[in-house]
């Protein structure tokens, strides 16, 4: 369903959008827009992820030592089966 809305743009955004369609990329400033809007809602997403990663990372204790040399040798034995 769509929902007819007016904004008010300053004239940089309303410039980009007209460029967008007169360089052939999009047919229309809705079409704009609602990429934009796309875009805009994956970057949230992505950083809600990450926030959510971070919160888990810090619930999850103190870090435990790493040793990589010994890791990529049982990871060579591992695989080496």
């Amino acid at each position: 369903m769509n929902k007819h809305t007016t904004l008010s743009l300053d004239d940089h955004s309303a410039e980009f959008i007209e460029q967008q369609i007169d360089g052939g990329n999009f047919a229309s400033a809705s079409e704009v827009v609602a990429a934009g809007l796309k875009l805009l809602e994956k970057r949230q997403a992505y950083v809600e992820a990450v926030r959510a990663a971070l919160i888990e990372g810090e619930e999850s204790g103190e870090p435990q030592p790493f040793d990589l040399q010994e890791f990529l040798a049982e990871m060579h034995l591992e695989h080496a089966k």
